[in-house]
């Protein structure tokens, strides 16, 4: 079971997790690269919006598109 299927079945903010990936997703519309501070703000956004629970790996460099794919995932 992955970790976000973990969070979900918890209760964790799911919602609020897509709304910001959204909104991230909609300032990267050209599909560009995360990288260095921006992925750290992010990062940490993530982290405050659930809790200091880590919701998806990230790497060095991912697309906004990707993360946002990973969270619309059915459960």
């Amino acid at each position: 079971m992955s970790r976000l299927r973990m969070l979900t079945a918890n209760g964790a903010g799911r919602e609020e997790l897509k709304k910001i990936m959204e909104s991230i997703n909609m300032k990267n519309s050209k599909e560009k690269k995360l990288k260095g501070r921006k992925l750290q703000r992010i990062s940490k956004k993530i982290v405050e919006t659930l809790g200091n629970i880590p919701v998806i790996n990230i790497g060095k460099n991912i697309s906004a598109k990707n993360i946002l794919k990973n969270l619309s995932h059915p459960i």
